[in-house]
This record gives structure tokens, sequence and C-alpha cells, in this order.
């Protein structure tokens, strides 16, 4: 079941409309919080990547809002260096 919610919410986020990107953005931290930390790190981790640099601002600062969330998800204290530099580096 897991994994069908990573492969659903992975190719909704591949979506033309920016709304639904943004939605994704929205449900990144619960997708995270329930998949493993292999698949936080292969898989949301290059997600968030993209959606902090989508076209639509909107989908950007969703991102940016999720993000300290998002990286609290990493219980076992291997963030990605990739997030730590977004979070220093996010617009205030």
């Amino acid at each position: 079941p897991i994994q069908q919610l990573l492969t659903v919410f992975l190719t909704l986020s591949q979506d033309e409309i920016w709304g639904v990107h943004k939605a994704c953005c929205d449900s990144l931290v619960p997708v995270s919080a329930a998949v493993s930390a292999e698949a936080r790190s292969t898989q949301l981790v290059p997600l968030f990547e993209k959606m902090a640099e989508d076209q639509s601002r909107w989908v950007r600062n969703a991102a940016f809002q999720n993000l300290g969330p998002f990286i609290a998800t990493f219980t076992d204290g291997r963030v990605d260096p990739k997030l730590l530099m977004f979070y220093r580096t996010m617009p205030h």
C-alpha cells in the first residue's frame, strides 16, 4: 500500500497543471513520514528539488513552506545536504 501511495504521488507530481504540483507540495510531509528512509532520500528529495525550482511561484512557495517539516521527517539524522542548502538560502 505505501509503495502504491508513493507511485501515485510521484505520478501526480508530474502532472501538467500547476495546482496539482502545489497539492503535492502540500502533501509532501505526510507522504514523507509514511515512506521508508530510502524512498525519502532517493525519490522525495529529488522531487522537492524539482518543486523548489518549479515555473509556478505558487508551487515554489508551497515547497519552501513545507521544507522545515519535510526536513523534520528525516528522524535518523541523515538530512540530505541539498535540503539544508535550500533551507539556508530560503527566501525570507
